[in-house]
């Protein structure tokens, strides 16, 4: 009976630390799919209209910044697009290519224990790529969510062929 009762207080308090790991992680890693998608709208319009302010702090600061890539326009791949110094100059230099692009699609994945995953999207346009014309983006990411205050760490970009 002592064997039992001394597994059965085990158990229990195993669970209870199990249980205040998790809610430890919360405030970093509680993004809800409403949040996500706020947070990606807010980026898609601070993109196209240039607002560098917005964009800033819609990232989150090193070290918790990953990366932000995507394989063209804007070609940003590899050990650069792991930067945050250049994450708003290089935004600029996108707004002054008329890079635009709206939100068509979002899914959200849900959380890991560090922080939130989604997939999207998008609709993209520049100059000097494919004529101008619109054309299909996907994309995933991931964002830490401390209380109200979304911040992405991870966007990636990729051009879905023409056809």
């Amino acid at each position: 009976m002592r064997v039992a009762g001394a597994i059965a207080l085990m158990s229990v308090c195993l669970l209870l630390a199990a249980a205040s790991w998790g809610t430890a992680a919360a405030p970093d890693s509680g993004c809800t799919a409403k949040e996500t998608r706020a947070a990606l709208v807010s980026f898609t319009r601070a993109y196209s209209r240039g607002d560098l302010d917005r964009l800033d702090s819609l990232f989150a600061e090193e070290p918790r910044f990953e990366w932000y890539s995507t394989d063209g326009p804007g070609r940003r791949i590899g050990p650069p697009s792991r930067v945050r110094d250049t994450l708003i100059p290089y935004f600029e230099h996108r707004h002054r290519k008329h890079d635009r692009m709206t939100l068509a699609s979002f899914g959200f994945n849900g959380n890991s224990p560090r922080y939130g995953n989604f997939e999207m999207r998008l609709r993209r346009r520049a100059d000097g790529f494919r004529g101008g014309d619109w054309f299909r983006v996907w994309g995933k990411g991931a964002l830490v969510c401390p209380g109200d205050d979304a911040r992405f760490i991870v966007i990636s970009l990729g051009t879905i062929p023409a056809g």
